[in-house]
Order: structure tokens, then C-alpha cells, then sequence
């Protein structure tokens, strides 16, 4: 959604340089100078994923699906702020408003996945990335996904739905510097079942024995692989020795 700032709450942000500029909408609207959370464009989720709900409880395949994402928070890819802009620019005004808002944003979009698919796994992917610093480098909170996966969680406890904590950063980040890293202290607070991702293209077997090992020294109940990696033969053996080894630990 792209356009300037209205009643969707739309923002252009930018952050090193107008080549870089981002427009996307905000978990906010303001009115008379005044922020409040960004109803409109939630009920506009709430009827788009409503839709999407129907389709996929009435598809003849549904029994094929594993898990549905939750997604619909003003960012690039499940929980993080990919936003482009640092949080003091004058274009986003981050305050502690503005993480409350935010937090109750996507509150509201866990309220609508839960209620859509109380008999579907949902994944909720989170990073500790929120938009960037004054050096347009790469921001990072702990505090914010831990309050929204946590409530995540209790609230698909009460509704009798599932809802999964995924790290989406397994392939990403070096095996060795996964071990303390803050995400992976996060992922082991919320004691859930939860789920690593690997990368969209591991590039050798060294690489993938190493992320598959962590996994299971984690107990990871759950891996996802990019068909890259599933589809290569080479990786075939390695892929089904970890999978036995994470059987097997249950």
C-alpha cells in the first residue's frame, strides 16, 4: 500500500538518501496531530485474511498445509521492521507512543489469524531488526517481538488454536555465533515448540550439516527448508539423518 499519509496512516520514510526512500502504511493514523491505532487498515485485514481463510478451509487439499504465516504488520517479512528509516527521523517519530501502537497493531493481526484458523498451525516469525539507528544501520529490540509472540502464545492457549515461534534467521547467521546469540535466548524463553528456518539457498553441505546440527542440538521440533535445498540431491542424505535425529529426541 503506498501513498501519503491519510486515514490507512500511509508514511514515506527514507533513511541514507532518496534512492532509498520506502512508503508503507503505519500501525497508527493520525488525526488533529493525535496518533491512534491504525483500525481502518485492520479491518481491511480482517476481511482480506476472513477471504483467505474461506478459500483454504473449503480447498480439497487442505490437509496438505502446514502452517499458515502470520503476516499483515506494516513490514517485510512476519515480525521485524524493515522500515528504512532510523527512529528518531522526524518522517517516523518513534517514541514509546509509537512502540505501544505498534504492539497493539499486531496484536490485532494475531486476534484476526487466530480467529480465522483455530485448527491450522500458525507461524509467527520474528527478528530483533526494527527499522535503523542514526547511522541508517540496522536497529535491533528484543523487548518488542517478546511481548507480541508472548501474547501470541497465551492467546492461542485460551482460543485452543497453535501458534509456532519461528526464527527465520537460522541460515543467515553462522551456527557459531547462533549459540547466545540474543534471538536464539528469545526463542527458548517463550518454552514453545518452535521453528527454524533455513536459508533460500544453502550454498555448500559443510553449511547445511551445520545449520541442521544446531537445529538439533536445539531440539527444534521443526525445521523449513527452502526447496532449493530440498530438491538438491547432494543434500538428500544430510537432510534425512537430521530429520531422523530430530524424530528420534521427539
Amino acid at each position: 500500500v503506498y501513498g501519503e499519509p491519510g486515514i490507512l496512516g500511509l508514511q514515506r520514510l527514507s533513511c541514507g538518501g532518496a534512492d532509498t526512500t520506502k512508503k508503507t502504511y503505519l500501525p497508527w493514523v493520525v488525526e488533529n496531530g493525535r496518533r491512534s491505532l491504525n483500525t481502518p487498515f485492520l479491518r481491511i485485514w480482517d476481511k482480506t485474511v476472513t477471504a483467505f481463510a474461506e478459500f483454504i478451509h473449503s480447498h480439497p487439499l487442505k490437509g496438505r498445509v502446514s502452517y499458515i504465516a502470520i503476516t499483515g504488520g506494516p513490514t517485510s517479512n512476519g515480525l521485524e521492521i524493515m522500515w528504512n528509516s532510523n527512529f528518531s527521523s522526524p518522517d517516523l517519530n518513534w517514541d514509546r507512543e509509537a512502540e505501544d501502537l505498534f504492539i497493539r497493531f499486531w496484536k490485532g493481526v494475531i486476534d484476526i489469524f487466530i480467529k480465522n484458523f483455530p485448527d491450522i498451525p500458525l507461524g509467527l516469525a520474528f527478528t530483533d531488526i526494527f527499522g535503523s539507528n542514526t547511522l541508517c544501520e540496522p536497529g535491533r529490540n528484543t523487548d518488542i517481538p517478546g511481548q507480541i509472540v508472548n501474547y501470541a502464545l497465551k492467546s492461542a492457549e485460551a482460543n485452543k488454536a497453535a501458534v509456532v515461534p519461528m526464527g527465520l534467521w537460522l541460515g543467515n547467521i553462522s551456527p557459531a555465533n547462533l549459540r547466545g546469540h540474543p534471538l536464539v535466548r528469545l526463542m527458548k524463553s517463550f518454552n514453545a515448540p518452535f521453528a527454524y528456518q533455513g536459508h533460500l539457498f544453502t550454498a555448500t553441505k559443510e553449511g547445511l550439516q551445520a545449520m541442521l546440527d544446531f537445529a538439533v542440538e536445539e531440539r527444534a521440533p521443526w525445521v523449513e527448508l527452502w526447496h532449493s535445498d530440498i530438491i538438491n540431491d547432494g543434500y538428500a542424505g544430510i537432510i534425512k539423518e537430521a530429520r531422523n535425529r530430530l524424530l528420534s529426541a521427539g
